[in-house]
C-alpha cells in the first residue's frame, strides 16, 4: 500500500489496475486543534507520576477516597519540607562531635615543668631604687616602704619599663632560688632552665622547654638514664626578702605543661607551700579543635601572638588553641 500527498489529494494503489482517489479539503486541514483542558493535564500527571498519594486522589470514585489521599499527600509532604529545612539548618550550625582516642607512646618525651617565686620583686635590690623613685630628695632618711607607698610600686615599674630599664635585677634569679635538681637521679643546674616574665610572678623559669634550631634533640625522655621521670627539685623562697604589702603569703607557684606550649602559669599555675614536700603527677592530653566555621579557632598565627611568642627567650614555642 502506497500513499502519495500531491496537490491536496491523496492517491491509494491497490494494485496495479486500480486506484482511489480521495479529495481532502483545504479548510479541513487549516482547523484548529481541539483545546486540552489543564484539568485534564493534571489529572494525567497525577496517574503516571510515581509520588506516593497522587495517584489514588486521580483514581478515586467518590469525595471521600480523594479527601483520605489528598489529606496524606498534604501531611507527608509537610513531614518532608519539615526534615529537609531541619537537615539544611543543622548543616549551617556546624555541628560537631566528640573523637575519643587512646594512644601510647614510648618512649614518651617528659614534660616542661615553669616555676615562679610567690613574690614577683625581691626587697633587698628593689627597695633602694623605689625610694629614689618615690622620694627623690629623701630628707627624711626613709628605709622602708609604707602602706601608703604601695600603689607607687606598680607605676615605677611602668616608668622603669618605658625607659627601657632591665628589671631583672629586681625579680628572684633562679641560682638563688634553687637548693639542688636531679632529673632522673642526675644532677641538674640552673642552666638546664631557660627564663620568661610573668606579670603575675616575675621572673618565672622552665625547665625541659623546646629550643628553636634544635630539632628536639634537647627535650628529655621519661626513660632517660633508666629513669621514670622524675624530676626533684628544692627551692628557697626567701619569704624574708618579699615586699610588704604586696603578698598575703609566701611559696612558690608550678605549672607542668607541653614542650612546645606556652606555660600559662598566671591562669593556671599550682601554689606550693614554703617547708612542705609536693608530688605532682602528670598525664598527656592532646585536644585538636576544628578551624572556623566549626570554632573560632584558627591554625594562623597573627603578627602580635607571634611577636608575645618571640618573648620567651629561644623556647620554641606554638600557637595552641588554650591560647585561643
Amino acid at each position: 500500500m502506497l500513499f502519495i500527498i500531491e496537490n491536496a489529494i491523496f492517491t491509494t494503489k491497490l494494485s496495479p489496475h486500480s486506484s482511489t482517489e480521495v479529495s481532502v479539503d483545504e479548510k479541513t486541514i487549516d482547523s484548529k486543534p481541539i483545546p486540552v483542558r489543564r484539568r485534564s493535564l493534571v489529572r494525567e500527571f497525577c496517574l503516571i507520576t510515581s509520588i506516593h498519594g497522587l495517584p489514588g486522589a486521580a483514581r478515586s470514585t467518590n469525595i471521600l477516597n480523594f479527601i483520605f489521599w489528598s489529606l496524606s499527600f498534604i501531611c507527608f509532604m509537610g513531614f518532608l519540607v519539615y526534615f529537609v529545612v531541619t537537615a539544611i539548618q543543622a548543616y549551617f550550625q556546624y555541628p560537631t562531635k566528640i573523637d575519643v582516642t587512646y594512644e601510647r607512646q614510648y618512649p614518651q618525651y617528659f614534660p616542661a615543668v615553669s616555676i615562679c617565686n610567690a613574690s614577683p620583686i625581691r626587697y633587698d635590690t628593689f627597695i633602694g631604687a623605689f625610694l629614689n623613685y618615690t622620694y627623690p630628695n629623701n630628707t627624711n632618711n626613709i628605709t622602708t616602704i609604707s602602706s601608703n607607698d604601695f600603689s607607687n610600686v606598680f607605676n615605677f615599674l611602668i616608668d622603669a619599663t618605658n625607659k627601657n630599664q632591665l628589671l631583672d635585677s629586681y625579680f628572684f634569679s633562679l641560682t638563688s632560688m634553687l637548693y639542688s635538681c636531679t632529673f632522673n637521679s642526675v644532677p641538674c643546674s640552673a642552666a638546664d632552665f631557660i627564663s620568661f616574665t610573668s606579670p603575675t610572678y616575675g621572673q618565672c623559669y622552665t625547665f625541659n622547654a623546646k629550643l628553636k634550631n634544635s630539632t628536639n634533640s634537647n627535650i628529655r625522655y621519661t626513660n632517660e638514664n633508666g629513669g621514670i621521670g622524675v624530676l626533684q627539685l628544692d627551692l628557697y623562697v626567701h619569704s624574708h626578702e618579699y615586699l610588704p604589702y604586696v603578698n598575703d603569703g609566701a611559696g612558690a607557684v608550678i605549672i607542668v605543661h607541653d614542650n612546645t606550649q606556652v606555660p600559662t602559669i598566671d591562669t593556671s599555675g599550682i601554689f606550693l607551700a614554703p617547708g612542705r614536700k609536693h608530688k605532682l603527677g602528670y598525664k598527656k592530653k592532646v585536644t585538636s579543635f576544628l578551624s572556623s566555621p566549626y570554632t573560632d579557632c584558627t591554625s594562623s598565627v597573627s603578627d602580635s601572638m607571634k611577636v608575645a611568642l618571640e618573648s620567651y627567650n629561644g623556647a620554641d614555642y606554638m600557637y595552641s588553641e588554650n591560647l585561643c
